[in-house]
């Protein structure tokens, strides 16, 4: 009967100590994934600022104006 006990006892540590670990690996999981999120937003954004580039030089090239179309490419 006391061994059953002693296991309960020590089963129960392991359980709190797995509970532990786990909620500490989700909170670090939590904030790497807003990390990750940001980063992508930020990229997106970045693509967006690049097509809106991309767009004008189009315009420009359709307009005939390489004297400022050259100065554009230099960017």
């Amino acid at each position: 009967m006391a061994q059953l006990v002693e296991d309960n006892r020590r089963l129960q540590a392991t359980i709190g100590k797995l509970r532990d670990t786990t909620s500490s690996q989700t909170a670090r999981l939590e904030e790497e994934l807003s990390s990750k999120t940001r980063s992508v937003e930020i990229l997106d954004e970045k693509l967006a600022a690049q097509s809106d580039y991309d767009e004008v030089k189009r315009e420009l090239r359709s307009n005939s104006r390489p004297a400022l179309l050259s100065c554009v490419d230099l960017f």
